[in-house]
């Protein structure tokens, strides 16, 4: 399931908006933590926390490595996603109040995912308010849509939330993570919501004390999380926690702390202070959670790996990537400090089960950008498919990928987004 990204509290929606013009354009830039300044110290602080990351260029002690070589990538079938869609919803605008005026603003989807006996959820980016829904649950054979409002306060009242992000859990419950931007209510961690199938709020909110995101649920029940990234002169380090729902008050969450099953880093322009490295991959985009198992890709390099939560790495899967020097005419602003482009923009966990891991590619000689084709792994390494996006999916939002089929969201030279299904034909 592709995961939103958390706006931390402050964060002027003029900044956000920024922000994500520039993801969906040429890659990930945050520029949420630009607050931070790195002292001289900030790195071998950051080593000694992380304790050897992944990422940090030492060999990974993989217990099975599979490595797919360019004859091996040629000779995989390729898969086509069908141009027509089989279902196609519109997504409207809603009002919403600003100050003392009412406005319609776009709705969009943060997030989807195909759930049993066909039918689809989907978390509203603009479902924060009151009079917008947050969850949209479609009945495709029904031809119908229930829309979920977010959950309120403990006394009944309106929360004025600043961002979600969804789950599916193994007894396809939904968990909702989010900040709550009212500090009167609540001002450090978490609120943690847990929807039924039907659309009930089933229970009271709970909290977790991470400043991060949402990867996934684990078999426990317990919350697999990214950390705030911590920034050195010349490296990123996140940690990818393992976090347990506290009933009760905020204060009982700050009492518990969360377990840290590995870290990452990632080199960082020392000289651009105010964003991360903008040639690697979040964490956000390139982990996600299976069972007990964190499938993670992290460094630039064309490798995949399957972490157990105990931080043993169970199997590393490498594959021929090609040259990825950066262009000579590419954008200096963007790609400064950078020899070469990641070899993966993201990583999914489809409803299938099946790991899909999408490439860059370059375009007119000069811009690395989001590629159009997928590699697609079984969770045993195995290299199945190639999988070719529509010419025109440059900017498309790829929310999940089901049993031969891709929940995704296009807008079309301005137009209303659209959540389409299409079909993946398979040769």
């Amino acid at each position: 399931m592709k995961r939103a990204y958390h706006r931390k509290p402050g964060v002027s929606m003029r900044r956000e908006t920024a922000v994500l013009t520039v993801v969906g354009q040429c890659g990930l830039v945050l520029s949420s933590f630009g607050c931070l300044s790195p002292g001289p110290e900030a790195d071998a602080e950051a080593a000694d926390v992380a304790k050897a990351p992944l990422g940090w260029g030492g060999p990974v002690d993989a217990k099975e490595i599979r490595v797919w070589s360019r004859e091996s990538l040629d000779a995989a079938p390729r898969w086509r996603v069908a141009p027509e869609p089989d279902y196609a919803m519109v997504l409207d605008s809603v009002e919403q109040i600003i100050g003392e005026h009412v406005i319609r603003v776009q709705r969009f989807v943060a997030e989807g995912a195909f759930l049993p006996e066909g039918r689809v959820a989907l978390l509203s980016r603009t479902g924060s308010r009151p009079e917008s829904p947050l969850l949209y649950l479609i009945d495709r054979k029904r031809g119908d849509a229930i829309g979920i409002g977010p959950p309120e306060g403990e006394a009944g009242e309106s929360l004025d939330w600043d961002s979600f992000e969804m789950a599916v859990t193994v007894n396809q419950r939904f968990v909702l993570v989010g900040y709550n931007a009212d500090y009167r209510v609540r001002r450090t961690g978490l609120d943690v919501w847990y929807v039924h199938r039907d659309g009930r709020f089933t229970e009271p909110p709970s909290y977790v004390e991470v400043e991060g995101g949402l990867l996934g649920t684990f078999a426990d029940g317990s919350l697999a999380m990214w950390t705030s990234p911590e920034l050195g002169d010349t490296t990123i380090v996140t940690r990818i926690v393992a976090a347990r729902v506290t009933d009760g008050p905020s204060r009982v969450a700050e009492g518990r702390q969360a377990e840290v099953l590995f870290t990452t880093a990632n080199p960082r322009d020392p000289d651009r202070y105010d964003t991360l490295a903008n040639w690697t991959s979040h964490p956000a985009r390139v982990t996600v959670v299976a069972g007990d198992t964190i499938w993670v890709i992290p460094t630039e390099r064309p490798e995949l790996l399957a972490v157990h939560r105990s931080g043993a790495v169970a199997l590393k899967v490498e594959w021929e990537a090609g040259d990825r020097s950066v262009p000579a005419e590419a954008p200096s602003d963007f790609w400064k400090g950078a020899e070469r482009f990641p070899a993966a923009a993201e990583l999914q966990l489809g409803a299938d089960g099946l790991l899909y891991v999408r490439r860059w590619e370059v375009i007119d000689g000069r811009y690395p950008n989001l590629g159009l084709e997928w590699l697609v792994f079984t969770q045993a390494g195995d290299l199945i498919a190639r999988l070719d996006m529509l010419p025109h999916w440059w900017s498309a939002q790829i929310l999940e990928f089901g049993h031969e089929e891709v929940l995704v969201v296009v807008s079309d030279d301005g137009a209303p987004h659209e959540v389409r299904i299409h079909a993946i034909e398979r040769q």
